[in-house]
């Protein structure tokens, strides 16, 4: 384990509570949830790629009363995956946004300006972004973050919790309850024709992201 405290999310608190005043649980109505791959980070392969999200999606699956289920069509997505240039490397790590309660897609991002690593054993000073995305995700699925330590919702990001922690499961249970047998899956709907504009919004437009990761050195 790092003996240097990472912070894990700078979303101040004061934006959570303001989360949580507008939904009281955070969460899906839907159990059946689709992700899509918007952007590539640099250094990382499509297929590590593929298979970190892959990894941290079924960490979740796997502990709660979710399914979640890649999809290649824009429009059938609940979790659309983009990159930015947020502030460079050892800042804010990632954002992702909360489910308010009306199931409409989610987009999170991940800062191009960082050093991932995709697959075990890490490369020195690189970010493990199985560990990031697992904790991002479990913003999506609407957790908060808990000071009990160990977890990976927690505020300092640890590499070797890359999984979700026995209060983490609580919260994830509380709202989905306990792992199902996965459903036959939703018809899609059909694929858009033409390119496709992702628009991101930000603060000033009154919509809360987050929580952010970020480290410190």
């Amino acid at each position: 384990m790092n003996n240097q405290q990472h912070c894990f999310c700078g979303v101040t608190e004061q934006q959570l509570a303001f989360w949580r005043r507008r939904s009281a649980l955070s969460k899906w109505q839907r159990t059946h949830l689709r992700w899509y791959i918007a952007d590539r980070l640099p250094g990382v392969s499509a297929d590590q790629l593929q298979r970190a999200y892959k990894a941290a999606f079924d960490s979740w699956q796997a502990v709660c009363g979710l399914v979640f289920e890649q999809t290649k069509n824009y429009n059938a997505a609940d979790f659309i995956i983009l990159t930015r240039q947020i502030d460079g490397a050892n800042g804010t790590l990632a954002e992702h946004q909360l489910p308010p309660g009306d199931d409409r897609p989610l987009r999170g991002w991940f800062d191009v300006g960082e050093r991932w690593d995709a697959e075990p054993p890490l490369e020195r000073g690189k970010i493990d972004l199985v560990a990031v995305a697992c904790h991002e995700f479990g913003h999506g699925i609407g957790l908060d973050h808990t000071n009990v330590p160990g977890s990976l919702l927690n505020p300092y990001y640890d590499p070797a919790i890359r999984t979700p922690q026995a209060d983490d499961i609580k919260e994830a249970q509380r709202r989905y309850g306990p792992p199902i047998a996965q459903p036959e899956p939703d018809p899609e709907p059909p694929p858009q024709v033409g390119p496709f504009a992702v628009t991101i919004e930000d603060t000033s437009s009154g919509v809360i992201y987050g929580p952010t990761l970020v480290t410190r050195q």
